[in-house]
């Protein structure tokens, strides 16, 4: 059943003397590296463990910081667009002119005006919901459906701009006077509450970014100083909420508002929006 081989293999292609291991060096000494590295393994071990909890409790302090010190989330149907770039912090009052919102009121009022435009948005009931707004019989409605929905930072502006007005009084409001106290009492009034709002919101959002003082007259004369900075701060990008703002706005003669739960006359009619 077995072939028997006519003649054995040759040395060169079956040698038997090759040795399998190498018997220059002794077995012990073959194995040495690897005893020595599984010998030190639990020392490396534990010395990586006690690096890696002490990098934990010395990075709690900062992690308890970070989580205490994160933005608190509040709800804008701009949030998506909300985007952040640097400005200067100080700019010169010829660039300011330049922009229109600083000189004699009938070089800037058209660009007061068309900033605050779309003060007033049209809102839905889904987005008040998710702005903590509690919908009842008060909240105003306006004609086709929907809500008057106001951004904060129109809030803000439309304070700045009454506190310019009353400012230039003698341009905006020559007859102030003869109106009487009670229509003088109730602008007062108005403005110690945009003053206020406009305070609480200034040290919300503040603007930590740095000034230094210079001489600009003698120190005798008045002003004699004034602020500036070569520096920038961080500002949200205005154009992209002027937009949404503008295309979601109550125009005027467009959207009416629907009366309130205090009218007087049982079928009013519906009036502008505010």
């Amino acid at each position: 059943m077995w072939k028997k081989l006519s003649k054995p293999l040759p040395e060169s292609e079956f040698d038997s003397s090759e040795p399998l291991i190498n018997e220059d060096l002794p077995l012990e000494q073959n194995t040495t590296s690897s005893n020595r590295i599984s010998r030190y393994l639990p020392s490396i071990q534990q010395a990586f463990n006690v690096v890696a909890i002490l990098y934990l409790v010395l990075s709690l302090p900062t992690v308890f910081s970070f989580l205490k010190n994160q933005r608190l989330y509040v709800y804008s149907p701009v949030n998506p667009l909300i985007m952040y770039e640097p400005q200067p912090l100080h700019e010169d009052h010829e660039v300011l002119e330049q922009k229109g919102f600083v000189g004699h009121p009938n070089d800037t009022e058209q660009h007061w005006r068309h900033l605050l435009e779309p003060m007033n948005f049209h809102a839905t009931e889904e987005e008040l919901h998710k702005a903590n707004i509690e919908i009842d019989d008060k909240v105003v409605r306006v004609s086709g459906g929907g809500y008057v929905g106001v951004l904060s930072v129109y809030h803000e502006l439309h304070c700045l701009e009454a506190l310019r007005r009353s400012n230039l009084r003698s341009h905006y409001y020559p007859g102030m006077t003869e109106k009487g106290l009670d229509h003088e009492d109730r602008v007062i009034e108005h403005l110690s509450h945009c003053i206020e709002y406009i305070r609480r919101t200034i040290m919300c959002h503040a603007d930590v970014s740095v000034y230094t003082a210079v001489w600009i007259a003698d120190s005798h004369e008045k002003p004699n100083k004034d602020l500036i900075s070569g520096g920038e701060r961080q500002c949200v990008n205005w154009d992209a909420i002027d937009k949404w703002s503008r295309s979601r706005a109550l125009k005027k003669k467009v959207y009416k508002v629907k009366p309130g739960p205090f009218e007087k006359d049982l079928h009013p009619s519906v009036s502008d929006v505010i």
